[in-house]
Parts: C-alpha cells; structure tokens; sequence
C-alpha cells in the first residue's frame, strides 16, 4: 500500500493542537505509511471560517458542536456512526455530562468530543471574595468597574443564550422560532444594562482575553 499524507485543521490552543498531534504520532506507529500533519487557526477563525470552505482543504478537522447543524445538512464530513459503534458506545458512555450527544444531529455523529467546554463565571480572589449569587449583585459590582463578560460577536450571543436559558425562555425548541419576542426583548435589557457599565474594551476580548485582563492587569474585572 502507498504511503498516505492526511491533513487536519485544528484551533491555535493547546487544548485543540496537543491531543492531535500526540493521538496522530500513535497511529502513525500502529500503521506505518501513514502520517497525519496538523495546522492550526486562532480561536476566532475557528468560530467564522466556514466549515464547507476548509472540507475542501482538509481531511480531517476540530469543529465547535454549534457547527454541526450546518455539516449535517450540508454533507462537509462523513458520519462517524456505523463505522465502530462498540467503540462508539463506549466513548458516549464515559463522557462528561452532553459532551458526546452535542455532536449529533438528525440521527448521526459527526464528530467525537475531545474536552468539554462550557461558559463559567470566574473572579479574583484578592479583590472579590465571593461571587455575587443575584443580578442585582453583579450590578452592583458592575458600578464599580469589577465585571468583565467577554462580548465579541459569538460570545455575546451566547452569553444571551446563557442568560435566556437561565430566565426559563425556551432556544431554538420551535422549528420556527428561535426565542419568543418579549424574551429576547428582556434578556436585551439586562445585557444593555450591564454592559453599559463595563469598560468597552470588553467588546474587542473574547474568554481568553478577559482571563488575561483579569490575572495580569490591576485595573481588570473583579
């Protein structure tokens, strides 16, 4: 058999790099001929760049569940269900919380979960003890210049859904309907609220600016 060259896109992290690279070196070993090379993009292209633009380049890739939906019904990648689902099972078996059934979609896998990622609140200790357990107490907080959301285009949005999934409003449920009117109407108001009280560069950071604005910098978020 002829030697084989596959490549893979993957995102400009640790998190995203490190794992494939080490889990292509141990294939390589178990089938000589074999190499699978990676090349990585930063963490926004990895949010914008069209799935069906970078199936023409790689073969094989890390995406973001939201983007299953958009494979799924454009055919960019092969189901990974049928092939091995021993395997398959087992791997949904010991995953943590959602983490496999995010990548399926109309019935198929996708794609497999190498981590679970999932929005979080942090804060510093030094400045802030405790985390404040009510909105109005994240306002207040906002007052004196200690919250920090990340509000680049994709983590605004999500922070939306977040705070909308946490007032009980129903996303995406109705095949017609992405949220009711009046429940957008009030998630926007809370958001409007709080982020006028933010520094605005906050609008330029996604989470991994904000984590470094509030470890290295004595005037970050709380």
């Amino acid at each position: 058999m002829a030697d084989i060259t596959l490549r893979g896109m993957t995102w400009a992290h640790a998190r995203g790099f490190d794992p494939m690279v080490a889990t292509s070196a141990a294939y390589a070993r178990a089938h000589p001929g074999a190499t699978i090379t990676w090349e990585q993009r930063l963490l926004q292209a990895f949010a914008d760049r069209p799935i069906s633009e970078m199936a023409e380049t790689y073969d094989l890739m890390v995406i973001d569940h939201p983007h299953v939906g958009e494979v799924a019904r454009q055919g960019n990648l092969l189901a990974l269900d049928g092939l091995r689902d021993a395997e398959m099972a087992a791997l949904a078996a010991v995953s943590i919380g959602q983490s496999h059934p995010s990548y399926e979609f109309a019935g198929r896998q996708w794609s497999l979960a190498i981590d679970a990622a999932t929005p979080v609140a942090a804060l510093r200790p030094d400045p802030l003890a405790e985390a404040p357990k009510v909105w109005a107490e994240v306002l207040d907080l906002a007052r004196r210049g200690q919250v920090g959301f990340a509000l680049i285009p994709i983590n605004a949005l999500m922070t939306f859904f977040g705070i909308s999934r946490n007032l009980g409003h129903a996303i995406a449920e109705a095949p017609d309907r992405l949220i009711a009117p009046d429940a957008a109407a009030r998630t926007l108001d809370l958001m409007r609220e709080v982020v006028a009280l933010m520094d605005r560069r906050c609008l330029t950071l996604d989470p991994f600016g904000i984590h470094e604005w509030m470890g290295r910098q004595a005037d970050g978020p709380a």
